[in-house]
């Protein structure tokens, strides 16, 4: 892909279940560098978007391109320049810390792969437990092991479904100050999450879903949190 165009391209995307339709004609772009914050209730179809882009599910219409491709569709080395942290941590709790990023820095083929999983490691306060198993890790400290997988290979486009879920507010920095100097580096992220201040710290535009439709798709640089949970309540009340 070239460095003109969208990184993410999606138009009247649609992704059933039976008759229940989990995203309805859904369409946005992202462009390179862009960090986009998803917003919704449960079961608005954030999860799925995010998995449809990862290539984990198949659309059922409409169409979405990632990095110049359609999803799932990716190369191999394509796949390395995507990451994405899942509800699941996907990790081997029998290995410890750095065992798994060892393990996942293989397969990404990471360059100087040991002061990586030593930067990002230290970065996300987990260094000092680098050789303990990651089944006796604390639900927040897994979930900055996951995330420290997802950023191994330095991907240029991250997806990111609830990063903040079990982290604390040392936990939540971290990953807020790491996220933010991809974004400077040239990196897209989109990060769905049900704390809106830590996203709108991140992203400068947010897309809020309301049972699998657009409800609002708007620059949030410099409203206050107040001002954009009335937006995104009057963009859900107006979709009814």
């Amino acid at each position: 892909m070239g460095d003109s165009g969208p990184i993410v391209l999606v138009e009247g995307l649609v992704k059933s279940y039976g008759t229940r339709r989990a995203l309805d004609a859904v369409s946005f772009r992202v462009d390179r560098g862009e960090g986009l914050a998803l917003f919704g209730a449960n079961g608005a179809g954030k999860t799925t978007l995010l998995e449809t882009l990862a290539g984990l599910r198949r659309a059922t219409g409409g169409r979405a391109l990632v990095l110049g491709r359609p999803a799932g569709l990716l190369a191999p080395a394509e796949r390395r320049a995507l990451g994405f942290v899942a509800h699941a941590n996907y990790l081997y709790p029998g290995l410890t810390a750095r065992e798994n990023l060892r393990f996942f820095g293989l397969l990404y083929r990471v360059e100087r792969l040991e002061s990586r999983i030593e930067e990002l490691l230290t970065s996300f306060g987990l260094w000092e437990r680098r050789d303990d198993r990651m089944s006796s890790f604390s639900r927040g400290m897994a979930r900055r092991l996951a995330l420290s997988r997802a950023l191994l290979p330095d991907p240029r486009l991250l997806l990111l479904d609830e990063p903040y879920d079990g982290l604390d507010e040392e936990g939540v920095w971290a990953l807020n100050r790491r996220l933010s100097a991809l974004l400077s580096s040239g990196a897209t992220i989109l990060v769905s999450s049900h704390r809106i201040e830590p996203a709108q710290a991140l992203a400068r535009r947010a897309l809020v879903l309301e049972r699998g439709r657009v409800a609002l798709d708007r620059a949030i640089e410099g409203l206050d949190t107040s001002t954009f949970r009335d937006l995104c309540r009057d963009a859900v009340l107006g979709r009814r």
